[in-house]
């Protein structure tokens, strides 16, 4: 029974920004569909709550470089579906994430977002997939735990 436990706590992954943008139609170099795909076959996905304004904001800044008029339909339409649908499961915050960041932050590390990101994960012992290698190489430094954080290439379908 415990071994079957273990299975599914290993299923399980909170996707960085860079891994839900394309779901809104913004293209990030180094994510392929397909290979999301797969991960979102494999695995019970996750979004902290409060990174929905990360996301946001890029999306804003990315429609801007473009210079629309306004966001497009299908990138408002899949924000209220990853917010309100099945394919991630958001997760709201804790009092223990809020000492987590504000820790990292503390320790010289500057986006907010990430600090978040590592917060849920540590609290929840889930782990992140990120493409942000600068920031794992800041856990490892400076003594945090920087496995929580793995790329694609470390995962197993």
């Amino acid at each position: 029974m415990e071994k079957k436990s273990r299975d599914n706590y290993s299923r399980k992954l909170i996707l960085d920004t860079s891994f839900i943008l394309p779901y809104l139609g913004v293209k990030v170099i180094g994510v392929e569909e397909k290979e999301l795909e797969k991960i979102t076959g494999s695995y019970e996905t996750y979004y902290p709550l409060l990174l929905l304004v990360e996301l946001q904001g890029v999306v804003f800044k990315e429609a801007r470089k473009l210079s629309l008029k306004e966001v497009p339909k299908r990138a408002v339409e899949s924000f209220i579906s990853l917010v309100y649908g099945e394919y991630v499961k958001m997760i709201p915050p804790a009092e223990e994430d809020l000492y987590t960041s504000y820790d990292l932050i503390s320790s010289g590390w500057n986006d907010i977002f990430d600090s978040i990101l590592y917060a849920v994960s540590k609290r929840t012992k889930i782990k992140v997939l990120t493409m942000d290698t600068a920031f794992r190489k800041f856990l490892k430094e400076n003594k945090f735990n920087h496995e929580l954080l793995v790329t694609v290439n470390e995962i197993k379908f």
